[in-house]
């Protein structure tokens, strides 16, 4: 089911959706963030929608615009760059334009990877932590993703080629791509300069789920320790395009949620009994089309070219 979270415009034709948010950030995925931040540089107007639902190509986030769907969040901001006539790249050089789709591919089709071993075969336990949802819904999603998530992404990882390193060697590989971020960006306000474009939606969307959404790895021990511009580099991002940061996560939600939404009883049309039953109800949809999506991943499908394995599909649980 989906639920409305945010409406940025009236009646906009734009409509994202996405996997929910967790305790510190929007939406669990590097993927979701970068195309929110990127509709927020360009001032499109969009309405959200948290969502277990895939697009056509099994891809999680997707957009309807017009009644017609589309996945892969490089392939949307291409078409919305065309259909309103954007471009956050204007003031780039042919090489900065080369530079940064390199940075592009570097945290998507490499970095991105490191996350999710850390996420999915060390820390599965840790992350799901971050998620916010009823605690029976919670027990479903996290039971499926312990016995059958966790064994298919180890198989995506090792499709992808980077599941054949050992443990070290994959942090090893993080470390150096996030060294090669923090030293291009050195002392920049933003990553190609003193103006943001549209490389800052990736890279923003994927160093902030390491700070994030990795709590007490060695990722985010890392960050702080020797990469502490790209820390206040996300925070410059969240000051510029979002000033409503903290209201978009769950943890602010769940309190708002809570202050305000009336418990069920039966004054109100529903019993306790009734209620629980919903919960239960809905979490039993939500296993399904998890089940369902098996062959939907962190990437794309369980294969390991482009097409079949894309690091876009954010999973159903996280990404």
């Amino acid at each position: 089911m989906s639920e409305i979270q945010t409406t940025r415009g009236d009646d906009p034709d734009i409509r994202v959706f996405y996997f929910s948010p967790t305790l510190l950030t929007p939406s669990g995925s590097p993927f979701a963030l970068k195309l929110l931040t990127y509709l927020r540089m360009t001032g499109l107007k969009y309405k959200t929608f948290h969502s277990l639902k895939t697009s056509s190509k099994r891809k999680l986030p997707f957009i309807s615009f017009k009644g017609k769907e589309m996945g892969d969040s490089t392939f949307i901001m291409q078409f919305l760059n065309k259909e309103f006539n954007k471009d956050l790249n204007s003031s780039l050089s042919s090489v900065e334009k080369a530079a940064s789709v390199a940075f592009q591919r570097l945290c998507e089709e490499n970095l991105y990877w490191c996350m999710v071993h850390d996420r999915w075969t060390l820390h599965t336990e840790r992350f799901l932590e971050q998620l916010v949802m009823h605690k029976f819904k919670k027990r479903v999603i996290a039971a499926y993703a312990l016995v059958h998530f966790r064994r298919l992404q180890k198989a995506n990882l090792y499709g992808h080629g980077i599941g054949r390193h050992s443990n070290k060697e994959i942090f090893e590989i993080g470390e150096r791509d996030l060294a090669a971020l923090s030293d291009f960006l050195a002392d920049k306000k933003f990553f190609m300069g003193s103006e943001p474009t549209e490389v800052d939606c990736t890279v923003f969307g994927t160093v902030e789920q390491f700070i994030e959404c990795l709590p007490g790895s060695k990722y985010e021990k890392l960050i702080k320790e020797k990469f502490s511009n790209l820390i206040a580099y996300t925070e410059r991002m969240k000051e510029k395009f979002w000033p409503d940061w903290r209201e978009q996560c769950a943890q602010k939600k769940i309190k708002q949620k809570s202050e305000s939404q009336p418990k069920p009883d039966k004054e109100n049309g529903t019993s306790k009994e009734e209620a629980k039953g919903k919960d239960q109800s809905e979490s039993a949809d939500d296993a399904q089309r998890l089940s369902v999506e098996n062959n939907t991943t962190d990437g794309e499908h369980t294969h390991a070219s482009r097409d079949d394995i894309s690091s876009e599909n954010e999973p159903i649980l996280t990404q």
